[in-house]
């Protein structure tokens, strides 16, 4: 499963030149890229709950603080049906 992450940059900041998202398990925050723009996608999202955030990055390599975070929970696929039973052969 994908999702797709979206944010709203700061109007007072100025040259941004990508932002830093991470997925944040457990204790540890794992980047998963640094888009330029701000959106990304992130794919393979497994069932369970899945927590984001965002930093901005300018020009001179400084980051700025995590966004808020973000919370999202991939529901379980649907189970595979059952298979027919009583399946017989009639001869005409």
């Amino acid at each position: 499963m994908t999702a797709l992450i979206t944010w709203t940059p700061n109007p007072v900041e100025q040259q941004i030149t990508n932002y830093s998202v991470f997925e944040h398990v457990g204790t540890a925050f794992n980047v998963l890229g640094s888009p330029t723009a701000p959106s990304f996608t992130t794919s393979v999202l497994s069932p369970g709950l899945h927590a984001f955030v965002v930093a901005a990055v300018n020009a001179a390599g400084l980051s700025s603080p995590n966004s808020a975070e973000v919370t999202v929970t991939v529901p379980l696929p649907l189970p595979l049906p059952t298979a027919p039973v009583g399946l017989k052969i009639v001869f005409s």
